[in-house]
């Protein structure tokens, strides 16, 4: 249970840093609409004050650049644990499978042994019973053989 808590523990984070990379992919995606919106806007703007408009241009686009920036590192790093999380989880998924078949090993061979010890215990009180039975039908021979001889004194 503690395996399994644990692996389900791993599925649980790589689905989470999955989808902050998936978050994140969505954000660049958005920055990179607002940093096209705001060429657009800027263009327009730069007929009346073009001083302005460049200044405003220069400062959405650094920090449309760095926040990319910042976001292309995060996808980076998310990517870069996923693996290691898949690494982690296949380790893992290993050391189970090996755990299991060494287990079940282990009950093939308690229960071989056991079988072996129940058939050589049905054995044992097989011949017992024999040996009884035997003892039974000689008891009954003999048994016979008075009422025989009793029934032959009798005539």
């Amino acid at each position: 249970q503690h395996s399994e808590r644990a692996l389900n523990e791993l599925k649980k984070e790589m689905q989470n840093n999955t989808d902050r990379a998936c978050q994140l992919s969505e954000e660049i995606e958005k920055s990179e609409k607002q940093y096209t919106e705001s060429l657009e806007e800027q263009q327009k703007t730069a007929q009346s004050n073009t001083n302005m408009a460049r200044q405003e241009y220069n400062h959405s686009l650094n920090k449309i650049q760095k926040k990319n920036t910042v976001l292309e590192e995060q996808l980076k790093e998310s990517k870069e644990t996923n693996e290691e999380l898949q690494k982690t989880l296949d380790n893992r998924v290993w050391e189970l499978e090996t755990e299991h078949k060494s287990v079940l090993a282990k009950i093939e061979r308690q229960c071989e042994k056991r079988m072996r010890t129940a058939e050589k215990t049905a054995n044992k009180k097989l011949l017992e019973s024999q040996s009884e039975l035997n003892e039974l039908k000689r008891d009954l021979k003999e048994e016979k053989n008075l009422v025989l001889i009793r029934g032959t004194h009798i005539c």
